[in-house]
């Protein structure tokens, strides 16, 4: 028994184990329906209203707010994202963020971030061209949810420029006109 086991001790000492390339290969990536399953009904970014009847997802990625598989920017390879962003200059902008193929085993980059449009009062076309041609490659089905979701923030960043520049003032009176 001892002489078998110095045997295979040495066999193993000889010829290291190869590392499985399946196993590593598919280690870092999880199918989107696992994920879509894992997710589904319990997240941290879900909302539920009427008692639970309509759930919705506040989770970036998610362009129209619905919790369903197709909008899910959890469980999708590829997702855009429009929000708001502080600029060096101390005024709001638009940034539209995609998930890239890299980012599946490396979080850190699996987001790219791209600033749209210099001026919010002039380049409302600009970027809403922008927005119709990377959709056409990358999520044709997402352009009308993405074009909604411009038209919304760029009419709050609208007020909330003129709010900081001082033009409009925060409190309005009853008859709704500026005090």
């Amino acid at each position: 028994e001892a002489y078998q086991n110095t045997r295979v001790r040495n066999r193993l000492q000889e010829r290291p184990m190869a590392p499985n390339k399946k196993f590593e290969a598919s280690s870092g990536t999880v199918p989107a329906d696992v994920i879509w399953g894992l997710v589904r009904k319990s997240n941290s970014f879900l909302v539920k209203r009427d008692g639970g009847r309509n759930t919705f997802s506040s989770e970036p990625g998610n362009v129209r707010n619905l919790n369903s598989f197709n909008q899910s920017g959890l469980a999708n390879a590829r997702a855009i994202d429009l929000s708001i962003a502080k600029r060096a200059d101390g005024t709001s902008g638009v940034t539209m963020t995609m998930k890239s193929k890299a980012g599946k085993r490396r979080p850190a980059k699996a987001a790219k971030a791209t600033p749209l449009g210099r001026d919010v009062n002039k380049d409302f076309r600009r970027v809403a061209k922008c927005i119709k041609a990377t959709t056409a490659t990358y999520r044709p089905d997402l352009t009308e949810g993405l074009l909604a979701r411009w038209t919304g923030l760029h009419r709050s960043l609208l007020t909330l420029n003129k709010q900081k520049a001082g033009v409009i003032s925060k409190k309005r009176s009853r008859s709704g006109r500026n005090k």
